[in-house]
């Protein structure tokens, strides 16, 4: 009878093996802060693009009014002036919520509710311009910006964010 080899790993071999898995597990950890960062700025992307699309529908809803009055935007109440109207430059903008995009309050309606303790995520800064006659279209600029309360000032434009996202739409007022 020949005696039977016991054949195994070598305690070497285990230390090297778990050295490997080690390093392997570092690396996928450093990319998991990276993808998780691409993510919430994915996601903040979503969300600003959602508001913008609710501004356009709210001021393209908005009816056209006869003669020099201005609209009234039914949902943020931004006033749209009539075609010939010299608009302000003035940033009238809506403040949003990050969870659900409720809007805090807007510069038509209540600036009292833009502070601190309210924290919104996102402002909306819209800026109209108004053709001079004839049957050009309106234009709005729609800055979305985040965070919100890096200017919280409503009268002035948005300065000092970290992520923004534009859009520009015409609105047929003829």
């Amino acid at each position: 009878m020949s005696p039977r080899l016991i054949h195994g790993f070598s305690l070497v071999e285990v230390v090297l093996a778990l050295g490997v898995a080690a390093f392997c597990l570092i690396a996928v950890m450093g990319l998991l802060s990276s993808g998780l960062g691409s993510n919430q700025s994915a996601i903040d992307q979503t969300e600003a693009a959602s508001i913008a699309r609710s501004i356009t529908g709210d001021l393209r809803a908005t009816p056209a009014t006869s003669g020099t009055a201005a609209s009234i935007s039914p949902q943020f109440g931004f006033s749209i002036p009539a075609p010939g109207q010299s608009v302000p430059q003035s940033y009238p903008n809506v403040f949003f919520f990050a969870e659900g995009l409720l809007p805090v309050g807007s510069s038509a309606s209540s600036t009292a509710a833009v502070n601190a303790s309210a924290n919104p995520f996102f402002r909306a800064d819209v800026i109209l311009t108004s053709p001079s006659s004839g049957r050009m279209a309106t234009t709005a600029r729609i800055l979305v910006t985040w965070p919100a309360l890096t200017n919280p000032n409503p009268g002035s434009p948005a300065q000092n964010y970290s992520g923004s996202y534009e859009v520009m739409t015409a609105l047929d007022r003829n």
